[in-house]
């Protein structure tokens, strides 16, 4: 299985609070037991930590009964998760600076199963081509680094395990000459390339369709039932995250009404190489 310490921190959170409610405490009861402000445990189940303290997460596991005594394999590995959720990704290290949302994304995406994303403005960037990348950027600095960054991210879809994808894709970011006709004709390709995966479906959101596609999202799956899905929403102004499922499944129901609008996949295929011959 896929892991990020982004991954690693957010499933421990999680199974934190699973097992202070299978002790049938509050969160408040706990707190007072441990000495701390119950603001505290409530950053820690909300996965609001910066990284992960040994000594904290050892204090809550005795705390719920999961000592080395009692539970030796399940402690070690929560605390493994506490270890590794130290980590930097290596996408915090990389030469392109992300705002703090586009970097829980991305460390988010290597944990993910499946990932529906909705573009009506440009090309995913897990499907990007280098120089559509660059192009992207007035900075060529900037733009290196993306192109970069991207290549990286795309390994996802190759793996063993291969992350799957799901992309509805307007028709008219098909068109846009972004960078250029070479550029273009380039970036058309290699999403025929990525495209003739199993693991990744493309639809088209043609011109005749009778109903806008909406802003852009991200909906994020993961294999283990214990890690909420997510959706993210880049913006202008700044992104955005839902996690509660009241707030998830608007977006899910978003997604299955303009399905019927998109192009099936095999037909997206026929109408990506149909533009692809005239870009070329």
């Amino acid at each position: 299985m896929r892991t990020s310490p982004v991954g690693r921190r957010r499933h421990l959170s999680r199974e934190l609070l699973r097992l202070r409610e299978s002790t049938g405490q509050t969160a408040d009861q706990v707190a007072r037991a441990l000495g701390w402000t119950p603001s505290s445990l409530t950053h820690i189940e909300r996965n609001d930590w910066k990284l992960p303290k040994l000594h904290l997460v050892e204090q809550l596991l005795d705390a719920y009964g999961v000592t080395e005594d009692a539970e030796p394999q399940r402690r070690a590995e929560l605390l493994t998760y506490a270890e590794e959720g130290r980590n930097r990704g290596w996408w915090e290290r990389h030469k392109l600076k992300l705002s703090e949302a586009e970097s829980i994304y991305i460390g988010l995406e290597q944990e993910a199963s499946l990932i529906r994303i909705v573009a009506p403005v440009q090309i995913p960037a897990l499907l990007q081509a280098p120089d559509y990348a660059r192009a992207l950027h007035q900075d060529p600095a900037r733009g290196e680094a993306a192109a970069a960054m991207g290549t990286e991210r795309q390994r996802l879809l190759q793996e063993p395990d291969p992350l799957t994808m799901w992309a509805v894709v307007g028709e008219g970011v098909l068109w846009q000459q972004v960078g250029g006709p070479d550029v273009h004709a380039a970036q058309l390709d290699h999403l025929a390339k990525l495209a003739s995966s199993p693991n990744v479906r493309l639809s088209i959101y043609p011109f005749e369709a009778r109903r806008p596609l909406p802003p852009g999202f991200a909906h994020l799956s993961f294999e283990n039932v214990i890690d909420p899905e997510v959706v993210y929403i880049p913006s202008a102004g700044g992104e955005t995250w839902r996690e509660d499922p009241n707030q998830v499944t608007p977006f899910v129901n978003l997604w299955e009404a303009i399905l019927p609008s998109a192009l099936p996949v095999k037909e997206s295929r026929r109408r990506l190489a149909e533009i692809a011959a005239k870009a070329h």
